[in-house]
């Protein structure tokens, strides 16, 4: 049999700024790779992230809930750098990406929770969250 989907409920929230931006500019910080993050000399904030072309991101996923659990021994899902960008962290806002590690980008988003089954996997939960960067 061919494997076919059900999508039972689907929630999508559009225009979510988890990355929120204005067209702002940085302040002048020296950017800092992660390989570059050791024990002994965490980050501060304000800080700026690099990250470059095909540069291999580990991205762990952690759960907290009362109502459910989620198993914290995964292996971290690998993210690949399409093209090179900036992270910004400050104490007093969202994250913020830049290109230029000098100007903030608009970046809007959505995420979508739902439900689906498949003949191979059965009913399955979805998390999707989109970022698209506007130059």
């Amino acid at each position: 049999m061919t494997k076919r989907g059900l999508v039972l409920v689907m929630l999508v929230v559009t225009g979510l700024v988890l990355l929120a931006g204005c067209a702002t500019t940085l302040p002048a910080i020296k950017p800092i790779r992660i390989s570059d993050i050791t024990a002994e000399n965490p980050p501060k904030l304000p800080m700026l992230f690099e990250f470059k072309q095909g540069e291999k991101i580990p991205l762990k996923f952690f759960f907290h809930s009362n109502l459910v659990d989620a198993p914290t021994d995964t292996p971290a899902v690998v993210l690949t750098v399409k093209r090179d960008f900036f992270l910004y962290f400050s104490p007093d806002g969202p994250p913020r990406i830049s290109l230029d590690g000098k100007t903030v980008l608009e970046t809007p988003g959505a995420l979508e929770f739902g439900f689906s089954i498949t003949e191979a996997n059965g009913p399955e939960a979805k998390l999707d969250l989109k970022v698209d960067v506007k130059e």
